[in-house]
């Protein structure tokens, strides 16, 4: 980072705002790729609910509990759900530790 001096020889100050803009679009974009995080395991997890239907008709049951079959056996045999189920896993416990 590069330092700008006046004609004295002293520092203006502009590094540290540079350095407060820089850390403060990191901490933004960190927050927007939480947030997303978190929406996409509510897409994901959503349907799961089917399964406490109390409507009269079997199939939403049924379909809920395809889905979360359908949910384990994509946690098996794929490694990028399981990242994504790991980070969740740590976000939530983050969120956790800081109550």
């Amino acid at each position: 980072m590069k330092t700008i001096k006046n004609e004295v020889g002293e520092t203006t100050g502009e590094s540290r705002e540079t350095y407060s803009l820089l850390l403060f679009n990191q901490q933004s974009t960190i927050m927007k790729k939480r947030i997303i995080l978190h929406l996409t395991a509510i897409v994901v997890l959503m349907p799961c609910l089917m399964v406490f239907n109390v409507s009269e008709k079997l199939w939403v049951n049924l379909l809920g509990v395809i889905y979360i079959g359908y949910l384990g056996i994509l946690l098996n045999e794929c490694e990028a759900a399981r990242r994504f189920l790991r980070r969740y896993y740590h976000e939530i416990l983050r969120l956790e530790n800081m109550l």
